[in-house]
């Protein structure tokens, strides 16, 4: 039987040398970087900036770096022509291929040298440059523009360098867009074609992405959209076609594979953008990415999805997913019976570090555990797609982790309610669950 449905942002400083940044458009407003006629393989706009979110977008000063809100966009400004390196908050999305551009206007080059900063698949959550990897475009006002990769902060050979066809003068106007497949990129520049060319040191497949200026560069970001391509794809999850199946070959036990299971209750089509509530400002933030997947992460310590429209006593809920990133106290959870607006519930909760536990939550607080104990394969990355469910019928509830009963336990405490997903992380760092939803499914218990 199958399965039955299957960054959160920091500011990084980085070395000097780096660059660039893009802008969007989609349908009649499609992007404007590249040449007319340029053949651009999108599928959707997966991200546009929102520069009046002060929470994504803060005003304060940083080493050498001033931001600040503008009328019409984000200002962003290297103070010192001879130092001033910095990013604003790289955006709260992961992704792999895509097309993205910026639209922004010139405020003040202090030195020919002073540069517009674009970097991409940049390490989610780097605290220091030693744990820095991405690619970076750099865009002098002189017009003089390159690209380079950088490892654990050390910058690398320079893959592509040129001269645009113009300079970058105070108050001139610019949309600066970037295509990058596997380790293919393309850079355009005000309806012409910069540089496409393959990177020399290939090191990152996803990454997020941020926009910055050096040495006395001054700008306003006026627009930023992200799309998702053909060949958009999560790293870490599931090919397609595989089979996910719960309980095949007697692998299974217990009442999943002895009853089975009756009709679905919730099972989304995550192929399908609005079938979840999605977006980046959610407690978790949901992304809709290629080939039926959903990107998520917790953007609170604790965060909850709710399986929309379940409302019941006896049903089994499960999620199949893969994770992008985490720390050892990263968790992912499945909760059912919830009342009061999810005030109380029961959970099943696995961490990274493969220890898992079952409670009930309340407005008090956490029960002590009813079952704990730890898995020898957690769902750290790169490992693939898992597998969390609960069968709960009558007072009893058994927990499953990829195909597996790992116990169960009675409690009559709450005897309806509603479903989820519960994902969390350690309040202290600030490293977010990062998923990728395969399936989100609920069915009747017989």
């Amino acid at each position: 039987m199958r399965k039955i449905g299957v960054f959160l942002w920091s500011t990084c400083l980085i070395l000097g040398l780096l660059q660039l940044t893009p802008t969007f458009a989609q349908g009649g407003d499609g992007p404007t970087a590249p040449p007319d006629g340029t053949d651009l393989p999108l599928v959707e706009v997966v991200y546009e900036a929102d520069f009046t979110d002060g929470d994504q977008w803060p005003e304060g000063t940083i080493t050498g770096m001033e931001l600040a809100a503008a009328e019409g966009g984000y200002q962003i400004t290297s103070i010192n022509a001879d130092a001033g390196i910095g990013l604003a908050p790289p955006i709260a999305l992961s992704i792999d291929n895509f097309y993205s551009e910026v639209s922004f206007t010139i405020e003040s080059c202090q030195i020919p040298e002073s540069a517009f900063l674009f970097l991409t698949r940049l390490t989610p959550n780097a605290q220091t440059a030693a744990q820095l990897d991405t690619y970076a475009y750099v865009l002098q006002c002189s017009g003089d523009y390159r690209s380079r990769s950088i490892t654990a902060g050390n910058p690398g050979d320079i893959d592509v360098q040129g001269r645009a066809p113009a300079a970058l003068d105070e108050g001139s106007q610019h949309v600066l867009g970037v295509l990058m497949v596997n380790n293919s990129v393309t850079w355009y520049l005000d309806g012409t074609e910069l540089a496409t060319y393959d990177v020399l040191s290939p090191l990152r497949v996803d990454g997020v992405l941020a926009i910055g200026a050096q040495r006395g560069l001054g700008y306003v970001a006026t627009s930023w959209r992200v799309w998702s391509l053909d060949s958009t794809t999560v790293v870490g999850t599931i090919e397609p076609g595989t089979d996910t199946g719960t309980t095949t070959g007697g692998a299974s036990e217990g009442p999943l594979s002895e009853l089975g299971v009756g009709d679905l209750i919730y099972n989304p089509d995550l192929n399908q953008p609005g079938s979840i509530s999605s977006g980046l400002s959610q407690p978790v933030a949901a992304l809709y990415l290629a080939g039926g997947q959903v990107g998520m992460y917790n953007r609170e310590s604790s965060a909850i999805l709710p399986f929309e429209g379940v409302q019941a006593s006896d049903y089994y809920a499960e999620i199949v997913f893969g994770t992008r990133a985490c720390d050892d106290a990263s968790l992912i959870g499945v909760i059912w019976r919830a009342a009061g607006e999810f005030g109380s519930y029961y959970a099943f909760g696995m961490q990274c570090d493969g220890s898992y536990r079952a409670w009930l939550e309340t407005p008090d607080g956490p029960s002590e555990p009813f079952v704990s104990g730890e898995v020898s394969q957690p769902p750290v990355p790169d490992t693939g797609a898992h597998s969390l469910g609960v069968y709960v019928k009558g007072d009893t509830a058994w927990l499953y982790y990829d195909d597996t009963v790992l116990g169960s336990f009675s409690d009559s405490t709450l005897t309806e309610g509603e479903a989820g997903l519960l994902l969390q992380s350690d309040p202290a760092t600030a490293k977010a669950m990062d998923i990728v939803a395969v399936s989100l499914s609920v069915a009747e218990a017989r």
